[in-house]
C-alpha cells in the first residue's frame, strides 16, 4: 500500500465486510479528491471509496455539496427504484478517512 491513509481505508473496509481485501490496486491519481481502490475478497471483486479530505465531516450542513453523501443518496434511490442496479453494499463508518 502506498501510504498511512491507504492502510487505514483498507482496514476499516476490511472490518466493514468482514472479509480480507487482496490484490489492491489503485484506481484514482494521488491529486484527486477521492481514493478509490479496487480489492479481491473471497466473496469476489470489490470497489472501496474514500474522500482524502481530511476536515470532511458527513454531518456537516454542507455535506450534500462537498462529499460522498450524494453516492449514498444515489445509490438509495437505485435500490428503490432499479432493484439490483445498485450496489450490493455501500457501507461507511464514523470517522472514517
Amino acid at each position: 500500500m502506498r501510504d498511512e491513509q491507504e492502510r487505514a481505508v483498507v482496514l476499516s473496509a476490511e472490518r466493514a465486510l468482514g472479509l480480507r481485501l487482496d490484490g489492491i490496486t489503485p484506481l484514482s491519481k494521488d491529486e484527486r479528491r477521492n481514493l478509490i481502490l479496487r480489492a479481491d475478497t473471497s466473496r469476489g471483486p470489490v470497489i472501496v471509496k474514500a474522500t482524502r479530505a481530511k476536515d470532511y465531516d458527513a454531518g456537516s450542513i454542507e455535506a450534500f455539496e462537498r462529499g460522498l453523501v450524494k453516492e449514498w443518496v444515489a445509490t438509495a434511490f437505485l435500490a428503490r427504484h432499479a432493484p439490483g442496479n445498485a450496489p450490493a453494499l455501500l457501507a461507511g463508518m464514523p470517522g472514517m478517512a
